[in-house]
């Protein structure tokens, strides 16, 4: 049943010659709604990215809003058979008035 989510999103954005197909984990759950499957979350999303794309290495990250506009991003791993954090992150969102990119 996810073989054919990740066929149909490739059948959906394969351009011959192209070397990968891209696709978000909002492309996954749209295509999962239009077929009736219901997806798995975290550890199971990378166990079956590991079996499905063996010679890829899944680095999956997730996204914690916190308190005075701080957001914590973390990189995780699989280890022991349990998701952990492999490293954290934290940023404070700044108004793109205060912020200018550095100049080239």
């Amino acid at each position: 049943m996810y073989s054919a989510i990740i066929d149909r999103l490739f059948q959906e954005r394969w351009v011959p010659g192209c070397p990968q197909v891209d696709f978000h984990r909002s492309d996954i759950e749209a295509e999962a709604a239009a077929l009736g499957v219901k997806l798995p979350k975290n550890q199971q999303d990378v166990s079956f990215c590991a079996e499905r794309f063996p010679a890829l290495t899944c680095r999956p990250v997730a996204a914690q809003s916190l308190a005075n506009d701080v957001i914590a991003l973390f990189e995780r791993v699989l280890q022991d058979e349990q998701l952990r954090v492999r490293q954290e992150r934290h940023y404070r969102w700044v108004k793109t008035n205060v912020y200018a990119p550095p100049r080239r």
